[in-house]
């Protein structure tokens, strides 16, 4: 009989977050501040298949910005975003792209530790990325990973 054991914990972060590795396994376990789990290796084969539509829709939400701009940024045409729709799922492209802004987004929260301000902050331009927003920059992965970089400068009270 296996003996279940509980995920080691490596690592915590500010906000309640911490990372977990799996005994006898490569992948990770996060475990939000509402203590939800998620495994790394399953969003993978998530996003290979295709998220669900309303993976966009949330992230539109939790942004606070139109479906129209969301599908600007994470580089899906207007009609496009129509079929989608009606598909139910988005490619793993267009996936992949979504979960890349979800997690930026959910290290603003982190930082910031307040929706309205991760959104505002989100949407205003910062002299650090060239006087661009962080939603009009993180577009490209080297964009996203920019605006990665300055969330933790900010987090650890580095500013130049």
């Amino acid at each position: 009989m296996a003996v279940k054991t509980k995920p080691k914990l490596i690592h915590r972060r500010k906000g309640g977050f911490a990372v977990h590795k799996k005994s006898g396994g490569g992948s990770f376990v996060v475990r939000d501040s509402h203590g939800s789990f998620r495994d790394t290796a399953k969003v993978i084969s998530q996003i290979k298949s295709g998220l669900p539509v309303k993976v966009f829709f949330a992230l539109k939400g939790q942004l606070n910005i139109s479906a129209e701009e969301l599908a600007h940024i994470v580089g899906i045409a207007p009609r496009t975003l129509l079929r989608r729709k009606q598909e139910g799922r988005l490619q793993k492209e267009e996936s992949e792209r979504v979960v890349r802004l979800q997690r930026l987004f959910e290290k603003a929260l982190d930082v910031f530790e307040d929706r309205a301000a991760a959104q505002s902050w989100f949407n205003s331009a910062q002299l650090a990325l060239g006087g661009k927003a962080p939603l009009d920059y993180a577009d490209t992965e080297l964009g996203a990973r920019e605006v990665e970089n300055l969330l933790n400068r900010i987090e650890h009270g580095v500013f130049v």
